[in-house]
């Protein structure tokens, strides 16, 4: 956690607390900066707007397999399974002719015997891979075997995946710990 007191300040030299006003060399570098970054993006980029749809999930909980569930109007009806949702995700970036970005919110592991006994095998970011998400979160659940389950997941998914989701994590404090602490 950032301290916002603690940061340095720099201040006006005379005054001992207005900050200092940028000088021209650093604003000719910001403008000089923003202009070389316009050449990384292809013109097309500033062309009409196009479309974009955002396929979203969340708690997965490592359901592979497909299973029944109570709905809200007490049918029983199917739910889970990646194949079922690779199936859905692929239909969907035909009708949008691609123009998709595949998100997920956290919780993909932790819920089914899967996990349970291969959890060191990454078997839900792997797949997640394989399915083309683009970024993905971890949640309370992704955490339950503790920081080091984590990261066993984490190695196993960079040693044996050829693609994996981009993993965006915030909030997570890296704290020392004492061996009793690890127990």
């Amino acid at each position: 956690m950032i301290d916002h007191h603690n940061l340095p300040r720099v201040l006006h030299p005379d005054s001992g607390n207005r900050p200092e006003k940028p000088r021209r060399v650093d604003l000719l570098l910001v403008i000089a900066s923003l202009l070389a970054a316009l050449h990384l993006f292809p013109t097309v980029a500033f062309s009409e707007p196009g479309r974009l749809t955002v396929l979203f999930t969340s708690d997965l909980h490592s359901h592979f397999s497909p299973h029944h569930e109570l709905a809200d109007n007490g049918s029983i009806r199917d739910a889970g399974g990646y194949a079922r949702l690779a199936g859905a995700i692929e239909q969907e970036r035909k009708r949008t002719d691609g123009n998709t970005l595949l998100v997920d919110a956290g919780d993909f592991t932790q819920g089914t015997l899967y996990h349970t006994v291969l959890q060191e095998e990454a078997l839900e970011l792997r797949l997640m891979g394989a399915m083309g998400y683009d970024v993905a979160t971890f949640s309370n659940h992704d955490f339950d075997f503790r920081p080091s389950g984590a990261t066993g997941m984490l190695r196993a998914a960079r040693a044996k995946a050829q693609v994996l989701p981009q993993l965006v994590i915030s909030n997570l404090r890296s704290v020392q710990t004492t061996p009793a602490m690890r127990r």
